[in-house]
């Protein structure tokens, strides 16, 4: 609902990167979204857990991917929040665990790393 607005809104250099409309389907009918999940995941890792990761070990040549990683500038982050911030019903998206926070739960609560 809020993507348009948020693309128009975002620092040129990073709505180039954006695309269309996101579609929602299911993963396993959209093998590049499936990749780019995967690219991304790593690259969060990497971030997130530094040094050897023996779960990301496997596929550290994800790294050599053209452009698979870019830098946005604070200042285009922090202007980009605010144009969101204007977006109508955007608060009910604001609060709470984001979508990997809750999945992380729950596979906690199920016995999982």
């Amino acid at each position: 609902m809020w993507y348009p607005a948020m693309k128009a809104t975002a620092h040129p250099e990073v709505a180039s990167l954006m695309g269309s409309t996101p579609e929602f389907r299911k993963d396993e009918d959209m093998l590049p979204l499936q990749a780019a999940d995967l690219v991304a995941w790593h690259k969060r890792r990497q971030k997130v857990k530094l040094g050897r990761d023996t779960e990301t070990v496997a596929t550290q040549r994800v790294d050599e991917l053209p452009g698979c990683e870019r830098h946005i500038p604070r200042d285009a982050l922090e202007g980009l929040a605010e144009k969101i911030s204007r977006v109508p019903c955007v608060e009910q998206f604001r609060d709470g665990l984001s979508i990997y926070q809750q999945m992380k739960l729950a596979n906690r609560k199920a016995g999982g790393k």
